[in-house]
């Protein structure tokens, strides 16, 4: 039995059940997959191994170091021991030539105004009367051997001219080394024990360097090997 409604439709009896040929409308949503739901996702970066406070500490010192990251990469160990080898003397040279450099200028300015103006006020104290004449020819004589004594007791130019010397020489070991390990790491085979002896050769570089800068400063200080080398008086030769 058919019905007719108000729009003039004619429907089934009950109305209710839909064309099984009429296709239900698409919302765009699909079922999550395997592997797609949020869980899955969190699961999977939780696994996900995350480098630890030290490891991204060593990653974030081994970019500081001043030679190419290609050797870094290949030859991790060695391009740490050479910047331990390297690194604190460098920074060292590089704060303490500075703070000499200034010194040096400073107080050689100085000395150059203090000795310049000496003779001009002599001649204008002898033009006008006053009364601290002697006590201030007597402060600028001070003065000019003051400065003069301190440039020559701390030695400012010449440890500003070590200091610098002994960088450009650091500089050029590790030049000298870099292009030795980069030669090492760009052949098919990076050879492990020709980067030991270049590295172990750097090194020996570096204390020839430092065995230098000690000759300079203490050249008259003898090592504890030459002191115990010695025989006391009154000892005895056995040879």
């Amino acid at each position: 039995m058919t019905e007719t409604r108000a729009d003039g439709v004619e429907s089934g009896g009950d109305g209710l059940e839909p064309d099984e040929d009429q296709a239900e409308p698409d919302s765009g949503e699909s079922e999550p997959g395997p592997g797609n739901s949020e869980a899955d996702r969190t699961d999977r970066e939780t696994a996900r191994p995350k480098p630890d406070k030290a490891e991204r500490a060593l990653v974030k010192r081994r970019g500081r170091y001043p030679w190419a990251s290609f050797v870094t990469e290949t030859f991790p160990k060695y391009a740490d021991l050479m910047y331990h080898a390297v690194h604190p003397q460098m920074r060292r040279y590089r704060r303490y030539g500075r703070a000499h450099m200034n010194w040096f200028r400073v107080t050689g300015l100085v000395e150059i105004v203090l000795s310049v103006s000496f003779p001009f006020v002599v001649a204008l104290l002898n033009e006008i009367e006053y009364r601290f004449e002697n006590v201030l020819l007597s402060g600028l004589s001070v003065g000019i051997a003051l400065v003069g004594g301190l440039s020559a007791f701390y030695a400012w130019n010449d440890n500003w001219r070590l200091y610098r010397t002994q960088r450009l020489v650091f500089d050029q070991i590790v030049r000298m080394w870099e292009l030795k390990l980069f030669a090492l790491a760009i052949s098919d085979l990076p050879d492990e024990t020709a980067a030991l002896r270049a590295t172990k050769k750097a090194i020996e570089l570096v204390g020839q360097a430092l065995e230098y800068e000690q000759e300079v400063f203490f050249g008259s200080v003898r090592v504890p090997e030459e002191l115990l080398a010695k025989k006391p008086a009154g000892q005895p030769d056995n040879s």
